[in-house]
């Protein structure tokens, strides 16, 4: 197991975006997360790359790095951070 959480939970003014998740992503396998609008799958990546914080539960990385409280600068050390979509056109390159 590469990364994994467990009991992931994150509320927005009384309102479950992530509850109590526990999941596991392998080493060398694909793994997607589907499903629909307001689903929470942009909190999900948010909270494992310490873009906001997750209120309980642990992000486990590579079964030796426990977080309670992920930090952007602490998993970007491992190869694991977050990119937006920038829609702009540019006159150069």
């Amino acid at each position: 197991m590469i990364l994994q959480t467990q009991h992931l939970y994150k509320h927005f003014d009384g309102v479950k975006a992530v509850d109590h998740l526990s999941i596991s992503f392998e080493k060398g396998k694909i793994t997607g997360v589907i499903g629909p609008n307001g689903s929470g799958k942009s909190t999900l990546i948010n909270l494992l790359t310490g873009f906001i914080p997750f209120d309980s539960g642990e992000v486990i990385i590579a079964h030796t790095h426990h977080f309670t409280k992920v930090k952007c600068s602490d998993v970007a050390g491992y190869g694991l951070t977050r990119t937006f979509q920038d829609v702009r056109l540019r006159r150069t390159l």
